[in-house]
Protein backbone atom coordinates (compact mmCIF):
# COMPACT_ATOMS: atom_id res chain seq x y z
CA UNK A 1 0.00 0.00 0.00
CA UNK A 2 1.25 3.49 -0.89
CA UNK A 3 0.09 6.70 0.76
CA UNK A 4 0.81 10.02 -0.88
CA UNK A 5 0.95 12.88 1.62
CA UNK A 6 1.19 16.28 -0.11
CA UNK A 7 2.77 19.19 1.67
CA UNK A 8 5.88 21.29 2.07
CA UNK A 9 8.41 21.66 4.87
CA UNK A 10 6.15 20.99 7.92
CA UNK A 11 4.79 17.77 6.41
CA UNK A 12 8.22 16.44 5.52
CA UNK A 13 9.59 17.32 8.93
CA UNK A 14 6.70 15.57 10.67
CA UNK A 15 7.20 12.40 8.63
CA UNK A 16 10.97 12.36 9.18
CA UNK A 17 10.46 12.78 12.92
CA UNK A 18 7.72 10.17 13.38
CA UNK A 19 8.87 7.18 15.46
CA UNK A 20 6.84 4.70 13.36
CA UNK A 21 8.75 5.56 10.19
CA UNK A 22 11.24 2.73 9.69
CA UNK A 23 13.21 4.13 6.76
CA UNK A 24 13.65 7.50 5.11
CA UNK A 25 14.48 7.81 1.41
CA UNK A 26 15.03 11.46 0.54
CA UNK A 27 15.81 13.20 -2.76
CA UNK A 28 16.60 16.91 -2.67
CA UNK A 29 19.17 19.57 -1.91
CA UNK A 30 22.16 18.84 0.36
CA UNK A 31 21.07 21.43 2.93
CA UNK A 32 17.66 19.79 3.22
CA UNK A 33 19.30 16.38 3.43
CA UNK A 34 21.34 17.54 6.40
CA UNK A 35 18.13 18.72 8.08
CA UNK A 36 16.45 15.37 7.39
CA UNK A 37 19.40 13.51 8.91
CA UNK A 38 19.36 15.66 12.04
CA UNK A 39 15.65 14.96 12.48
CA UNK A 40 16.03 11.24 11.78
CA UNK A 41 18.86 11.00 14.31
CA UNK A 42 16.47 11.56 17.21
CA UNK A 43 14.81 8.19 16.46
CA UNK A 44 17.91 6.53 14.93
CA UNK A 45 15.90 6.14 11.72
CA UNK A 46 18.08 4.88 8.86
CA UNK A 47 18.12 7.14 5.81
CA UNK A 48 18.98 6.93 2.11
CA UNK A 49 19.91 10.29 0.56
CA UNK A 50 20.10 11.28 -3.10
CA UNK A 51 21.13 14.93 -3.00
CA UNK A 52 21.91 15.97 -6.55
CA UNK A 53 25.07 16.49 -8.53
CA UNK A 54 27.38 18.73 -10.51
CA UNK A 55 28.23 16.03 -12.98
CA UNK A 56 31.32 16.18 -15.24
CA UNK A 57 31.14 15.17 -18.90
CA UNK A 58 34.78 14.62 -19.89
CA UNK A 59 35.81 14.71 -23.56
CA UNK A 60 39.37 13.81 -24.62
CA UNK A 61 40.88 14.77 -27.96
CA UNK A 62 40.69 11.17 -29.20
CA UNK A 63 36.92 10.96 -28.60
CA UNK A 64 34.36 10.45 -31.35
CA UNK A 65 32.91 13.97 -31.37
CA UNK A 66 30.06 12.95 -33.69
CA UNK A 67 28.87 10.77 -30.83
CA UNK A 68 29.97 12.85 -27.84
CA UNK A 69 28.26 16.12 -28.81
CA UNK A 70 24.72 14.71 -29.22
CA UNK A 71 25.11 12.84 -25.92
CA UNK A 72 26.21 16.06 -24.21
CA UNK A 73 23.29 18.08 -25.56
CA UNK A 74 20.82 15.45 -24.37
CA UNK A 75 22.58 15.02 -21.04
CA UNK A 76 22.89 18.73 -20.33
CA UNK A 77 19.44 19.96 -21.37
CA UNK A 78 17.17 16.97 -20.72
CA UNK A 79 14.24 17.95 -18.49
CA UNK A 80 15.39 21.60 -18.67
CA UNK A 81 18.48 20.61 -16.72
CA UNK A 82 16.25 19.98 -13.69
CA UNK A 83 17.76 16.55 -13.16
CA UNK A 84 20.27 15.37 -10.60
CA UNK A 85 21.99 13.47 -13.41
CA UNK A 86 22.36 16.51 -15.70
CA UNK A 87 25.79 16.85 -17.32
CA UNK A 88 26.20 20.43 -16.21
CA UNK A 89 30.02 20.53 -16.45
CA UNK A 90 31.54 19.90 -19.87
CA UNK A 91 35.29 19.24 -19.45
CA UNK A 92 37.12 19.28 -22.79
CA UNK A 93 40.78 18.71 -23.60
CA UNK A 94 42.39 21.94 -24.79
CA UNK A 95 43.34 20.60 -28.24
CA UNK A 96 39.67 20.14 -29.23
CA UNK A 97 38.09 22.75 -26.94
CA UNK A 98 37.24 25.26 -29.68
CA UNK A 99 35.85 22.60 -32.02
CA UNK A 100 33.62 21.11 -29.30
CA UNK A 101 32.47 24.59 -28.27
CA UNK A 102 31.47 25.38 -31.85
CA UNK A 103 29.63 22.08 -32.31
CA UNK A 104 27.73 22.33 -29.02
CA UNK A 105 26.88 25.99 -29.65
CA UNK A 106 25.36 25.18 -33.03
CA UNK A 107 23.31 22.38 -31.46
CA UNK A 108 22.11 24.58 -28.58
CA UNK A 109 20.87 27.26 -30.97
CA UNK A 110 18.72 24.66 -32.74
CA UNK A 111 16.92 23.54 -29.57
CA UNK A 112 13.18 24.22 -29.50
CA UNK A 113 11.92 25.82 -26.30
CA UNK A 114 8.21 25.61 -25.64
CA UNK A 115 5.27 23.69 -24.24
CA UNK A 116 6.60 20.69 -22.34
CA UNK A 117 3.60 18.62 -23.49
CA UNK A 118 4.39 19.24 -27.17
CA UNK A 119 6.44 16.38 -28.70
CA UNK A 120 8.31 18.92 -30.82
CA UNK A 121 9.68 20.68 -27.72
CA UNK A 122 13.23 19.99 -26.60
CA UNK A 123 13.28 22.20 -23.50
CA UNK A 124 10.20 23.19 -21.53
CA UNK A 125 9.56 25.64 -18.69
CA UNK A 126 11.13 25.35 -15.26
CA UNK A 127 9.08 24.18 -12.33
CA UNK A 128 8.48 27.54 -10.59
CA UNK A 129 9.01 31.26 -11.04
CA UNK A 130 11.43 31.10 -8.10
CA UNK A 131 13.59 28.52 -9.89
CA UNK A 132 13.45 30.50 -13.12
CA UNK A 133 14.84 33.59 -11.40
CA UNK A 134 17.43 31.51 -9.56
CA UNK A 135 18.81 30.15 -12.85
CA UNK A 136 18.77 33.60 -14.46
CA UNK A 137 20.72 34.90 -11.45
CA UNK A 138 23.36 32.22 -12.05
CA UNK A 139 23.76 33.41 -15.65
CA UNK A 140 24.48 36.88 -14.32
CA UNK A 141 26.89 35.41 -11.74
CA UNK A 142 28.73 33.46 -14.43
CA UNK A 143 29.19 36.44 -16.70
CA UNK A 144 30.33 38.58 -13.76
CA UNK A 145 32.95 35.91 -12.98
CA UNK A 146 34.26 36.02 -16.55
CA UNK A 147 32.36 33.25 -18.31
CA UNK A 148 31.36 33.84 -21.94
CA UNK A 149 27.76 33.25 -22.98
CA UNK A 150 28.56 31.55 -26.29
CA UNK A 151 25.12 30.29 -27.31
CA UNK A 152 21.47 30.33 -26.33
CA UNK A 153 18.32 28.91 -27.89
CA UNK A 154 15.41 31.18 -28.70
CA UNK A 155 12.58 31.56 -26.22
CA UNK A 156 9.06 30.76 -27.46
CA UNK A 157 7.31 33.56 -29.33
CA UNK A 158 3.81 32.10 -28.96
CA UNK A 159 1.72 34.50 -26.79
CA UNK A 160 0.02 31.49 -25.21
CA UNK A 161 3.36 30.60 -23.59
CA UNK A 162 4.23 34.11 -22.42
CA UNK A 163 3.63 33.27 -18.76
CA UNK A 164 5.82 30.18 -18.75
CA UNK A 165 8.88 29.96 -16.51
CA UNK A 166 11.31 29.67 -19.40
CA UNK A 167 15.08 30.00 -19.39
CA UNK A 168 16.88 29.81 -22.72
CA UNK A 169 19.20 26.78 -22.96
CA UNK A 170 22.65 28.28 -22.51
CA UNK A 171 26.28 27.30 -23.11
CA UNK A 172 28.84 29.13 -20.97
CA UNK A 173 32.47 28.85 -22.13
CA UNK A 174 35.81 30.01 -20.70
CA UNK A 175 34.59 28.76 -17.33
CA UNK A 176 37.25 28.03 -14.72
CA UNK A 177 36.96 25.46 -11.91
CA UNK A 178 36.90 28.17 -9.24
CA UNK A 179 33.75 29.87 -10.55
CA UNK A 180 30.48 29.44 -8.69
CA UNK A 181 28.75 28.26 -11.88
CA UNK A 182 31.31 25.44 -12.03
CA UNK A 183 30.73 24.32 -8.45
CA UNK A 184 27.12 24.94 -7.46
CA UNK A 185 24.15 22.95 -8.69
CA UNK A 186 22.10 25.27 -10.91
CA UNK A 187 19.29 22.86 -11.86
CA UNK A 188 18.49 24.61 -15.11
CA UNK A 189 19.34 24.41 -18.83
CA UNK A 190 22.90 25.69 -18.37
CA UNK A 191 26.08 23.85 -19.36
CA UNK A 192 29.46 25.23 -18.27
CA UNK A 193 32.45 24.38 -20.45
CA UNK A 194 35.86 23.97 -18.78
CA UNK A 195 39.25 23.41 -20.41
CA UNK A 196 41.78 20.80 -19.26
CA UNK A 197 45.22 19.80 -20.51
CA UNK A 198 45.87 16.20 -19.49
CA UNK A 199 44.40 13.25 -17.58
CA UNK A 200 45.56 14.43 -14.17
CA UNK A 201 43.98 17.83 -14.62
CA UNK A 202 40.75 16.30 -15.91
CA UNK A 203 40.44 14.12 -12.82
CA UNK A 204 41.37 16.98 -10.51
CA UNK A 205 38.67 19.23 -12.01
CA UNK A 206 36.08 16.45 -12.09
CA UNK A 207 36.67 15.71 -8.40
CA UNK A 208 36.90 19.37 -7.48
CA UNK A 209 33.33 19.85 -6.29
CA UNK A 210 31.64 18.40 -3.17
CA UNK A 211 29.32 16.33 -5.40
CA UNK A 212 29.90 12.79 -6.66
CA UNK A 213 26.86 11.36 -8.41
CA UNK A 214 27.36 10.73 -12.14
CA UNK A 215 30.14 11.27 -14.68
CA UNK A 216 30.71 10.66 -18.37
CA UNK A 217 34.05 9.86 -20.04
CA UNK A 218 34.53 10.00 -23.82
CA UNK A 219 37.74 8.67 -25.34
CA UNK A 220 38.78 6.45 -28.22
CA UNK A 221 41.26 4.77 -25.90
CA UNK A 222 39.31 2.34 -23.76
CA UNK A 223 42.16 1.88 -21.31
CA UNK A 224 42.22 5.62 -20.74
CA UNK A 225 38.43 5.74 -20.38
CA UNK A 226 38.52 2.99 -17.75
CA UNK A 227 41.45 4.64 -15.97
CA UNK A 228 39.62 7.98 -15.76
CA UNK A 229 36.34 6.30 -14.89
CA UNK A 230 37.96 4.62 -11.91
CA UNK A 231 39.66 7.83 -10.78
CA UNK A 232 36.59 10.07 -10.94
CA UNK A 233 34.63 10.21 -7.70
CA UNK A 234 31.09 9.26 -8.70
CA UNK A 235 28.59 6.53 -8.00
CA UNK A 236 27.96 5.91 -11.72
CA UNK A 237 30.29 6.54 -14.67
CA UNK A 238 29.18 6.32 -18.30
CA UNK A 239 31.89 5.48 -20.85
CA UNK A 240 31.34 6.79 -24.39
CA UNK A 241 27.63 7.34 -23.73
CA UNK A 242 25.45 9.07 -21.15
CA UNK A 243 22.30 6.97 -20.97
CA UNK A 244 20.56 7.83 -17.71
CA UNK A 245 18.19 4.86 -17.89
CA UNK A 246 20.69 2.76 -15.95
CA UNK A 247 18.19 0.08 -15.01
CA UNK A 248 19.58 -2.81 -13.00
CA UNK A 249 22.73 -1.09 -11.78
CA UNK A 250 23.15 0.63 -8.40
CA UNK A 251 22.31 4.33 -8.45
CA UNK A 252 23.54 6.77 -5.83
CA UNK A 253 26.38 9.08 -5.00
CA UNK A 254 28.99 10.13 -2.53
CA UNK A 255 29.88 13.35 -0.73
CA UNK A 256 27.28 16.08 -1.19
CA UNK A 257 25.40 13.75 -3.54
CA UNK A 258 24.37 11.64 -0.55
CA UNK A 259 24.74 7.94 0.14
CA UNK A 260 22.89 4.67 -0.28
CA UNK A 261 21.96 2.91 -3.50
CA UNK A 262 18.75 2.46 -5.47
CA UNK A 263 17.60 0.69 -8.66
CA UNK A 264 19.28 -2.67 -8.05
CA UNK A 265 19.48 -5.54 -5.57
CA UNK A 266 21.13 -3.13 -3.13
CA UNK A 267 17.70 -1.55 -2.71
CA UNK A 268 16.47 -4.68 -0.96
CA UNK A 269 19.29 -4.31 1.55
CA UNK A 270 18.63 -0.59 1.95
CA UNK A 271 14.99 -1.16 2.90
CA UNK A 272 15.52 -4.17 5.12
CA UNK A 273 18.14 -5.66 7.39
CA UNK A 274 19.81 -9.01 7.91
CA UNK A 275 18.52 -11.13 10.77
CA UNK A 276 19.94 -14.29 12.30
CA UNK A 277 17.81 -16.96 13.98
CA UNK A 278 19.92 -19.57 15.76
CA UNK A 279 18.28 -22.87 16.68
CA UNK A 280 20.11 -25.70 18.50
CA UNK A 281 20.80 -28.73 16.38
CA UNK A 282 19.02 -31.98 17.26
CA UNK A 283 16.38 -32.80 19.83
CA UNK A 284 18.54 -33.14 22.93
CA UNK A 285 18.90 -30.52 25.65
CA UNK A 286 21.09 -27.52 25.07
CA UNK A 287 24.54 -28.38 26.48
CA UNK A 288 25.71 -26.43 29.46
CA UNK A 289 29.15 -25.80 28.07
CA UNK A 290 31.66 -23.11 28.88
CA UNK A 291 34.85 -22.72 26.84
CA UNK A 292 37.96 -23.84 28.63
CA UNK A 293 40.29 -21.20 29.97
CA UNK A 294 43.15 -23.42 28.87
CA UNK A 295 43.86 -22.29 25.33
CA UNK A 296 46.01 -25.38 24.74
CA UNK A 297 43.23 -27.82 25.50
CA UNK A 298 42.03 -29.96 22.61
CA UNK A 299 38.50 -29.23 21.34
CA UNK A 300 37.17 -32.59 22.54
CA UNK A 301 38.53 -31.90 26.00
CA UNK A 302 36.68 -28.58 26.12
CA UNK A 303 33.25 -30.08 25.57
CA UNK A 304 31.89 -32.21 28.44
CA UNK A 305 29.41 -34.88 27.56
CA UNK A 306 25.80 -33.79 27.68
CA UNK A 307 24.09 -34.59 30.96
Amino acid sequence: MVHVVPGRDPVGAALAAHPLVGKISFTGAPATGVSVLKTAADNLTPALLELGGKNPFIVFDDADLDSAVPWLVEAGYFNQGEACTAASRLLVQDTVYDEVADRVARAVRRLTVGDGADPATHVGPLVTSEQQHRVLDYLDIGRAEGAVLLAQAELPANPRLAGGYYVAPTLLTQVTPAMRVANEEILGPVVTMIRFHDEDEAVRIANGTPFGLVAGVFSGNHQRALRIGNAVRAGLVFVNHYHRAAVGVPFGGTGASGYGREHAHETLHEFGYSKSLRIPNGLGPIPRWQPSLDATAAPEQERPEQQ
